[in-house]
């Protein structure tokens, strides 16, 4: 019991829990004691564990202290490991690194579980290296093959050498660009994460190579120097001797000269730079003699004369010469100069040759000996003849052997030394004579005059006086002698009156007098004439006219042919027609007389012109009765069954009425017959259809030509709309006075069948009718019930859908099926309006492009569509052909024979398509074969005998046929 009142008890428990502790007091009245509840807890188990350390490639077994439990779990970063005899932890091999080891107790009854973690540290180890010595020749590469474990690859440089070139594949170490010598290689293993890096040394030698030299044998001439420059490779510089004799060399060129001609050894040796061996080689060198030279001058003399000419040589003793193919020439040589003699007059050619020292060879060159013909002689005079004599002209040469002869530039056939001269005009000419000359000698040509004089002439007339008609014509008026002269000059003094052609025969052109005057002017073989005069007097010739009957009784508007005669009966004459009184008579140019009105007129006819022709005339008396009946028939407009008629009035040439007049009237092609009534009136009532009509009013032998007109009640044009757009049928309609039918008057349209019956409305007559109807064209009827009256016009309603086509294309080409689609006002509807296709029971909708144009892609396999495009509840429709780009037949073969299937296959525009793969499966094999230039795909079939079927695909498309085999 305690100071404070409460009481305490002590007691021992053996296990965790809790326990109800119920207490009592004993003694007192009234005491309340609370019972309560003790409860005793687990006590946590524990773990004794330290840090691991071990090596990578290491396992180990940890074996963990506890109390309170009966195992433990462990965990390795997270990971369950083994624990083996409840409390031996097994570690495996980890990488390399520090990682997190928890253990955890499996606690007694008693206990709770614990947990302890520490850390396990895996050290790396050393990775191996192995690596080899290199060994390579200067200007290659050296390479070797590393070993290593523990490592991913390697690096390697050649110690002390930045520029060379070391390159690493995998294990593989390649080293070049190192000078001759010897280098050491540092290799350095790149370990992984579970090693350390290691480096090793390998010994690199670079072997000197031998250098190059290329040394080219020589060839000079004699006198000649030559700088030969050497290719080597590897070396600093070069020496050289000439047949074991030092030569001096810039770099790497050897000067070669002052050599006689022969043959001689160039021996060079390079000086070796420090990667390469030194190197000899030899080479020949020849000098060749040279020619010697020779100038030789051309030589030039006159036939009959010596010739000489200058010669210059080196590199010989002497010359010799002798003309080519001349031996009769006489040829001498005199240290330098030449002279040649005995020769034709001509060109030849002398050759020269040298006699050469003995570096040296001979050379011949050739000169032109040219010897000149000298001029031949000719001696001639001028000649005199007169015209149409004859004359030999001999002349005399020397240095010829014949000669030729022009006269005026035209040749002239000689006889020997003789020219005949004949046929020359009077004048002045030029004789040239040349001679032809013999080898030796030049032609020469000399000129002389030849001087023909002319011959005199007379003119004879035939008469001295002429008497002619006009139109006479007269020849052979004067002769000139002697004949075949020339030609005669015919002048007339007045061609009005005597006219002369170019033939010279005389015309009489008209009346009166003139004077031929005849003259010859000369001409280069005869003189003038002295002139000599013709008078020609010229008359007019006689001319009458004369008529069958001179009086005519004539009504008005009667007509009469005068017939006429005319003498002499020529073309020449023509008849004049006049008249005194053309308000009676009227008479043309053909001699037609019209009565004109009542009365008597003269007609005259004249003939004759008083120029080729004396005027003569007669006259013709006309008298002329009037019988004029007027016919009057004025133009009708008037409206449809409207009352006004056609009316016709005959008067006569007084305007009185004339009664009892038959009026025949003929209206559209059908005559009516009318009579005259008192007041000479006729009228016909005109109950035509609208429009204009020929009216055609015949009184005895009087026609008159009218026009009807007849107003439609029923006003309308034809209609041309876009499918259902806002565009309806107007029509207007009057009665039959023309007045406008009033503002609610019922009228009829009648369309494909179909009656509507509208109203005008307001003022002007107008009636509409809505169309919407689907697009065709139609014809429209509208009814006047006023006047009876029916228009017909068409009407044409336009799809919005326009451009459709029917498509024909192949499987799957670039063809595509398009519609342009119109707006209310007819044009493109422009881009964003969408068109719904229906193909083959599939819908795809479709944007117009800026055109209204809607396209669609055809893909579908082979065969035969419809395609509906729907605009707005605008349709239209085509048909399409989808024709396959891959095809073939059946095939039926006998069991062993070589035939084939064959498949052919076209491009988009049906034309074989080669290098292109089609696959045939046939009985569940595939097989691929390539098209050839005819686009066909072929396969050997080697089945047994029966019947299968084989499918052959191309770019999606899949096709199938049978093969039947027979045994």
């Amino acid at each position: 019991y305690g100071t404070n009142g409460t009481w305490w008890a002590v007691h021992t428990f053996d296990a965790y829990g809790e326990y109800k502790v119920n207490a009592s007091y004993v003694g007192l009245d009234n005491v309340t004691v609370n019972d309560g509840t003790i409860t005793i807890n687990k006590v946590n188990s524990t773990i004794i564990l330290d840090n691991i350390v071990l090596d990578y490639g290491e396992t180990k077994n940890v074996t963990v202290t506890t109390t309170g439990s009966t195992g433990i779990t462990a965990k390795i970063d997270g990971n369950n490991v083994t624990v083996i005899n409840n409390y031996t932890i097994q570690i495996p091999v980890l990488d390399a690194g520090t990682y997190n080891l928890t253990v955890t107790t499996i606690p007694d009854d008693d206990h709770n579980p614990v947990t302890k973690e520490v850390n396990i540290t895996v050290n790396k180890v050393n990775s191996t290296l192995t690596v080899s010595d290199i060994i390579f020749d200067y200007g290659s590469s050296g390479s070797t093959v590393v070993s290593l474990t523990g490592a991913d690859g390697v690096n390697a440089t050649v110690v002390g050498q930045p520029k060379t070139v070391v390159k690493v594949n995998g294990t593989n170490i390649t080293v070049s660009d190192l000078d001759a010598g010897t280098y050491t290689l540092t290799v350095t293993a790149i370990a992984d994460k579970n090693h350390n890096n290691i480096t090793m040394n390998a010994t690199i030698t670079v072997n000197k190579v031998n250098g190059t030299l290329t040394v080219n044998d020589v060839v000079l001439d004699y006198g000649e120097s030559k700088n030969i420059t050497v290719t080597t490779e590897g070396a600093t510089g070069i020496t050289a001797k000439i047949d074991g004799v030092n030569v001096t060399v810039s770099n790497y060129t050897i000067p070669i000269s002052g050599l006689s001609a022969g043959n001689y050894t160039l021996t060079v040796t390079t000086i070796a730079d420090k990667n390469h061996n030194p190197v000899t080689k030899e080479a020949n060198i020849n000098v060749n003699k040279v020619e010697s030279t020779l100038t030789v001058d051309d030589i030039v003399f006159d036939y009959g004369s010596e010739g000489s000419g200058d010669v210059s040589f080196t590199g010989a003793s002497e010359v010799t010469a002798n003309v080519v193919n001349q031996p009769s020439a006489v040829v001498s040589v005199s240290g330098n100069k030449i002279s040649v003699s005995g020769l034709g007059a001509g060109t030849y050619t002398l050759n020269v040759t040298t006699v050469p020292d003995e570096n040296h060879t001979s050379v011949t060159e050739t000169a032109t000996l040219s010897v000149n013909k000298v001029n031949s002689s000719l001696t001639l005079d001028d000649v005199v003849l007169d015209y149409g004599e004859s004359k030999n002209i001999t002349v005399t040469t020397e240095g010829a052997t014949d000669i030729t002869a022009k006269i005026d530039g035209v040749n002239v056939t000689v006889n020997g030394y003789t020219i005949p001269i004949s046929g020359l005009g009077a004048g002045n000419h030029t004789l040239s004579v040349t001679t032809i000359a013999d080898k030796n000698h030049n032609p020469v040509t000399k000129e002389v005059n030849i001087t023909v004089n002319k011959l005199s002439t007379e003119i004879i007339l035939a008469n001295e006086t002429l008497d002619l008609k006009v139109g006479d014509e007269v020849t052979d008026l004067a002769n000139l002698t002697p004949a075949g002269a020339g030609n005669l000059t015919f002048t007339s003094s007045d061609e009005d009156l005597v006219y002369i052609d170019d033939d010279g025969i005389v015309i009489g052109n008209g009346q009166g007098q003139a004077i031929i005057t005849v003259s010859f002017a000369g001409n280069e073989n005869y003189t003038a004439a002295e002139n000599k005069t013709i008078t020609v007097n010229v008359a007019l010739n006689d001319a009458s006219v004369s008529v069958e009957n001179d009086t005519l009784n004539l009504k008005v508007d009667e007509t009469y042919a005068i017939n006429a005669t005319i003498k002499p009966d020529t073309i020449m004459l023509k008849i004049k027609y006049t008249s005194s009184n053309e308000s009676v008579a009227t008479v043309d140019k053909n001699g037609i007389v019209t009565a004109v009105g009542e009365g008597t007129a003269i007609i005259t006819l004249e003939v004759g012109d008083n120029e080729i022709y004396a005027k003569n005339s007669t006259t013709v008396t006309v008298n002329v009765k009037d019988n004029t009946v007027n016919v009057s028939a004025s133009d009708l407009t008037k409206y449809y069954n409207g009352p006004e008629s056609f009316v016709v009035t005959v008067t006569d040439s007084k305007n009185n009425p004339l009664a009892n007049q038959s009026v025949i009237i003929n209206v559209a092609g059908v005559n009516y017959t009318r009579t005259t009534d008192a007041n000479g009136t006729a009228s016909i009532a005109i109950s035509l259809i609208s429009g204009q009509y020929n009216v055609t009013t015949i009184v005895g032998n009087n026609t008159v030509y009218s026009t009807v007109t007849v107003l439609p009640t029923v006003n309308a044009t034809d209609l041309v709309k876009v499918f259902r757009n806002t565009t309806q049928f107007y029509a207007t309609f009057k009665d039959s006075q023309g007045n406008y039918l009033a503002d609610g008057t019922m009228v009829r349209f009648n369309i494909n069948g179909v009656m509507y019956d509208r109203k005008v409305s307001g003022n002007n007559g107008f009636a509409k009718l809505n169309i919407n109807l689907e697009q065709g064209q139609y014809i429209i009827t509208s009814m006047n019930l006023e006047t009876g009256e029916n228009a017909a016009n068409n009407v044409t309603v336009i799809s919005r859908l326009i451009e459709n086509k029917e498509l024909v294309k192949y499987y799957r080409n670039a063809t595509q099926y398009t519609v342009k689609v119109i707006g209310d006002d007819g044009n493109a509807v422009g881009a964003g309006e969408i068109v719904t296709f229906n193909v083959n029971g599939v819908l795809y909708n479709r944007t117009t492009n800026e055109s209204g144009i809607a396209k669609l892609n055809i893909n579908l396999h082979p065969g035969d569509y419809i395609i509906t495009a729907e605009y707005k509840d605008c349709r239209v429709s085509n048909n399409i052909k989808v024709l396959p780009v891959l095809t073939a037949k059946d095939l039926t073969k006998k069991y062993g024979t070589p035939d084939q299937f064959i498949a052919k296959l076209v491009d988009g525009t049906g034309k074989a398509l080669s290098g292109e793969t089609v696959q045939f499966n046939i009985n569940g094999v595939f097989y691929n074969r390539v098209t050839d230039s005819n686009g066909q795909s072929k396969l050997n079939i080697r089945l047994m005998p029966g019947k299968y079927v084989i499918t052959y695909s191309y770019n999606g498309t899949n096709i199938a046929n049978t093969i039947t085999i027979s045994a």
